[in-house]
């Protein structure tokens, strides 16, 4: 999104991103520095070696956002069409029981390099914010690998 998405040269490479996680891989392996993989995306067999854990997008799950302008989300990194209220109208606990949906059923991003994946059980889509507008992936970290 923003100035990457039509400027190749502000994003990495698929072999600049396998060597940022093998290099993140050997650190955690030798110590001295202390680095994590965040939550960006499935990984594949890079899973447990660049993070602590095994990938989960949290948002809306176990993860809830409120921006500076009262609207409630998952994840604050998600773009505005996944708000599901606002504090200054809604109430957050009816938003989290009962508007969290999108977050927490996934069925809806099976779909285009998605839909016939054998690792969606495991990521299920990706990032909430790996999609567009229209609930498409922008990318995948498991196919770019």
């Amino acid at each position: 999104m923003g100035r990457a998405k039509n400027d190749e040269s502000l994003r990495m490479s698929d072999e600049e991103f396998r060597s940022m996680l093998e290099f993140i891989r050997r650190s955690r392996k030798h110590g001295g520095i202390e680095v994590n993989y965040a939550c960006e995306g499935f990984l594949g067999r890079y899973e447990t070696e660049v993070r602590d854990h095994f990938y989960q997008c949290a948002a809306g799950v176990s993860v809830a956002s409120i921006r500076v302008d009262g609207s409630i989300s998952g994840c604050t990194s998600i773009r505005a069409n996944f708000h599901q209220g606002n504090i200054y109208r809604d109430r957050f606990w009816e938003v989290w029981q009962n508007r969290f949906e999108p977050f927490r059923n996934r069925a809806w991003a099976r779909k285009g390099e998605c839909a016939d994946c054998k690792m969606f059980r495991y990521c299920l889509g990706g990032g909430m914010h790996l999609h567009d507008d229209n609930g498409d992936l922008l990318y995948c970290h498991y196919h770019r690998l």
